[in-house]
């Protein structure tokens, strides 16, 4: 089946006004905000937006917690990281590093790693003090993954044909256990905390991340050039969900999808379906998109359920945290990327999206006809579009939302959060 869903661009983008707007199907819900709907059965006025804080230093990189906003800065030639108050608004501390930064995230162990922007320096705080815990400051690093009081961290070295992957105590750096790997191969962490690998032999192997010994072992029958652009020749993409390896393959112009169980390596099923496109998680469904379209796939047979000729890279929305039945989150195939929530078994547009981007639980809407200005939204579990306030004059070019805190940096600009609150 086809689904063609013609020119989306004629929905209108403008909200008629801040307030509760019923549309057919969308769904963003923000969780946290759940709490608006035990009000009792007075009709519960709608929300708002108030600015609790402007950082006094313009933010680098930044990253939002539900009771404070860690920004890094450059100062006097020399980078410095710190931690506000969203409570107070005041600064909690500020730690001076001798390196740049280009990302921030805070673990749920309560360290905050500091990446420099050519991954060759890493810095682990203490979130609470600003206490420099460790650093790694050889060779390109990235951090994979937390997994408790432990990262797993990959390393490389200039002309080095292997890496080195180790997991290592989060707090004092001290390693736990390392193995060498192709550096060019591919390399995922799964859910359950298996390490998967595959060189460019196409030899798989899964790893336990306990101590690094090999679970299974499988030759996926064929070699494979990580440097070769999808527009080239034989191409093949990896992509690990849930306890599923999919690996997506073109081979003298036609096209594969093939699926692997994680825990042994076994084949499930190859897809009848000859496409070559980027897989994403669509809950019971694969969805696999081109830059003209998107293909459908049931996850446990591989067989096609749809074809959509007007949207591509969904998600699933129970994945996202959307509230209420399980949806696809997709962006138009057009020049300007409208978004819309389709249903999963038929690919029936329930609700569009507009120009927007999702932060969180919540949609960032641009308003078409007055320039600067974006709506800030919510949607329920009905696909009722809520609109929570509006934002004029900020690019809004890099967005958080944790909690009931959105927080924003225009690109030469400070941070601001705000909070989501209801008038008084």
């Amino acid at each position: 089946m086809v689904i063609d869903l013609g020119d989306a661009s004629a929905v209108p983008e403008t909200p008629p006004s801040p307030g509760t707007t019923r549309r057919r199907p969308t769904a963003l819900g923000l969780a946290v905000l759940a709490v608006l709907a035990l009000a009792g059965s007075a009709p519960a006025e709608p929300p708002r937006l108030r600015s609790i804080l402007v950082t006094d230093d313009l933010a680098g990189a930044f990253t939002l917690a539900p009771s404070a906003l860690f920004t890094s800065s450059f100062v006097g030639r020399q980078a410095q990281v710190r931690r506000y108050s969203l409570a107070d608004r005041s600064v909690q501390w500020t730690t001076a590093l001798p390196q740049s930064v280009g990302d921030l995230e805070l673990t749920d162990a309560g360290v905050l790693t500091v990446v420099s922007p050519e991954y060759t320096q890493v810095s682990f705080l203490d979130s609470d003090t600003g206490t420099l815990l460790w650093r790694r400051t050889s060779g390109a690093t990235t951090v994979l993954r937390v997994i408790g009081d432990s990262v797993l961290m990959t390393s490389t070295h200039a002309r080095s044909e292997h890496a080195v992957l180790e997991r290592t105590s989060l707090r004092t750096g001290q390693p736990l256990w390392s193995r060498r790997l192709d550096a060019f191969g591919y390399l995922d962490v799964d859910d359950a905390g298996g390490i998967l690998t595959v060189d460019q032999q196409g030899r798989a192997a899964v790893l336990d991340a306990a101590d690094g010994a090999v679970r299974a072992t499988a030759d996926l029958g064929f070699a494979w050039d990580p440097q070769r652009y999808v527009g080239d020749g034989g191409t093949v993409r990896f992509e690990t969900y849930g306890d599923r390896l999919y690996v997506t393959r073109r081979e003298r112009g036609v096209g594969s999808v093939t699926a692997y169980r994680l825990t042994d390596l076994r084949p499930l099923w190859r897809s009848p379906a000859k496409i070559f496109g980027q897989p994403t998680e669509c809950g019971a469904s694969l969805c696999v998109s081109t830059v003209s379209g998107m293909t459908v796939l049931d996850a446990g047979t591989g067989e096609p359920r749809w074809i959509s000729t007007g949207w591509r890279s969904g998600r699933d929305s129970v994945a996202l945290g959307i509230p209420g039945p399980p949806r696809l989150l997709v962006i138009g195939v057009g020049r300007i990327p409208r978004r819309a929530l389709l249903d999963p078994a038929t690919g029936r547009v329930r609700s569009m999206l507009g120009l927007s981007e999702q932060v969180g639980a919540l949609l960032l809407r641009l308003d078409t006809a007055e320039p600067g200005r974006t709506w800030i939204q919510e949607v329920g579990p009905a696909d009722e579009v809520r609109t929570i306030g509006r934002l004029d004059g900020m690019s809004l070019e890099r967005c958080l939302a944790v909690a009931a805190y959105l927080a924003c940096a225009n690109r030469n600009g400070p941070a601001n959060v705000w909070q989501l609150t209801r008038d008084s």
